[in-house]
């Protein structure tokens, strides 16, 4: 869990994420920034502290889910890649499965 907090310690956006040492892999579980703090780079900031942790424990790979009306250019611009979609798993939105080689950066 990696959190960014405002001046009077409310929370304002975090990330947690998952580590699966014995395939390297970090999964991404859930990202979130408050509205007012939106388009400021936190999101990034989140990413790649979640990032770090993860190649420090030995990760190769970052993975994560997202769905069709989320943030999937996002994950483009820090480097994710699509490497799975199901059309409708979510009622009308399809899930994207996105990943990440945390050695070639």
């Amino acid at each position: 869990l990696v959190s960014i907090k405002d001046d009077h310690q409310n929370v304002m956006g975090g990330v947690i994420a998952w580590m699966r040492p014995g395939i390297k892999l970090l999964w991404i579980d859930i990202i979130w920034v408050a509205e007012p703090m939106r388009n400021q780079g936190l999101g990034t900031q989140l990413m790649l502290a979640a990032e770090e942790e993860g190649i420090k424990q030995g990760c190769i790979y970052a993975q994560l889910e997202t769905l069709s009306f989320q943030a999937e250019e996002f994950y483009k611009k820090l480097g994710y890649v699509q490497i799975g979609h199901v059309k409708k798993l979510y009622g009308d939105h399809d899930a994207i499965y996105m990943r990440k080689n945390l050695l070639q950066q």
